[in-house]
């Protein structure tokens, strides 16, 4: 079974875009309100994936996400089962990716130095969790990969 890149998204993403004054962004200084307004989108993220999880979809949270996102993840799903995948390319790959993104309201070259800094600590302890190098995998071969782990 394989999904299209289409079935893949960002939810946090449309959820932090509902905040239109005041959004504080991530490029330069996190500051207590980012971090504010990341957890409340991780929170709903995740509490909108069970949701839809238990009317019988398979969901998939696409994110960037440090071990304090995880946690605010694992509370919002409560104890739902969750299957935990880290897609972990390469750094030069990773800064690649972000150079070609498009439709953020700020230059993404604002976010070389905390991909820098998230690539080496986004799963301290990968227990329980799928790890793939997608470096050389296009989005549906990746979606194949994650598919054939669970099976």
């Amino acid at each position: 079974m394989s999904a299209s890149p289409a079935q893949c998204t960002s939810p946090w993403t449309l959820l932090r875009g509902f905040v239109v004054r005041g959004r504080a962004e991530p490029i330069g200084e996190w500051s207590d309100e980012t971090e504010r307004q990341f957890r409340i989108a991780w929170g709903l993220a995740g509490t909108m994936a069970a949701r839809y999880a238990e009317e019988g979809f398979v969901v998939a949270i696409d994110d960037v996400a440090p071990p304090r996102a995880v946690e605010v993840y694992r509370r919002s799903v409560g104890e739902r089962p969750v299957r935990r995948v880290l897609l972990a390319p390469s750094l030069d790959v990773a800064l690649e990716r972000n150079a070609r993104q498009r439709g953020k309201p700020f230059d993404t070259a604002a976010l070389v130095a905390t991909i820098r800094e998230l690539q080496t600590t986004l799963v301290p302890d990968p227990a329980g969790w799928v790890v793939l190098d997608s470096s050389r995998l296009s989005v549906t071969e990746t979606v194949d990969v994650i598919l054939e782990a669970f099976r």
